[in-house]
């Protein structure tokens, strides 16, 4: 379930050890007794999207690979699913992500369906995120816009996320005297789309840097 009452009471839920973290490196496990591979194995967000910010330090690892299948986290298609702010260090293993809108018409609000990356450095890892919708970066959107961002994808498959502008699956942005560097590894991206342009990645670095690696990927 997804409480919002702190880890003092009751269950801990995910959003509840996101906001708890508070040293350095810390790692976000799941109970593989709760999450035993059934269908009903999905945190359905009823709180709107989870934002790691300031009270997460650098470092935080969200970690289902323990489990024998992914951990699903829906949004329902009310909110997207995560904010990450600047500075932080982040990685997600094992997790899928699907349901995510966001739900603004202008940027920032209507960037990163399932993820927004803002100025931070976010790894992926053996993640699938599906049926994300925004209007810049469906899946997600790393956001390095007079700052630095840096993407990291590998193991992961992007499919069926769209945006209703560019960018369906990743929209890299490293403009406006920025830097934003996206790497793919071993992962897929297919059927995503966008109704400019961008329907698997798009990448931009208009006065500034945007740079793309990718390393025995499907697109």
């Amino acid at each position: 379930t997804d409480e919002n009452d702190g880890v003092g009471t009751g269950d801990v839920s995910l959003r509840d050890a996101i906001s708890a973290a508070s040293a350095p490196g810390q790692r976000i496990t799941f109970d593989a007794n709760v999450f035993d591979g059934e269908p009903g194995d999905i945190i359905t967000l009823t709180h709107g999207q989870m934002t790691i910010g300031a009270s997460a330090p650098d470092g935080l690892y969200v970690d289902a690979s323990n489990l024998s299948s992914d951990v699903t986290i829906d949004a329902d298609e009310l909110s997207r699913i995560l904010e990450i702010t600047p500075n932080n260090v982040v990685a997600l293993q094992g997790l899928t992500l699907t349901g995510g809108k966001a739900p603004g018409a202008f940027f920032p609000d209507g960037a990163g369906g399932a993820i927004f990356n803002d100025k931070a450095a976010l790894s992926l890892i053996a993640c699938t995120l599906t049926g994300n919708s925004a209007r810049f970066g469906g899946g997600v959107y790393s956001n390095g816009q007079a700052g630095s961002a840096i993407l990291s994808v590998s193991g992961c498959t992007l499919f069926g996320n769209s945006a209703s502008s560019n960018g369906g699956g990743i929209y890299n942005d490293g403009r406006s005297g920025g830097s934003a560097t996206l790497n793919l590894n071993a992962s897929t991206l297919s059927g995503n789309s966008a109704v400019d342009e961008g329907g698997g990645i798009y990448s931009i670095g208009q006065f500034g840097l945007a740079h793309l690696t990718l390393h025995n990927s499907i697109l």
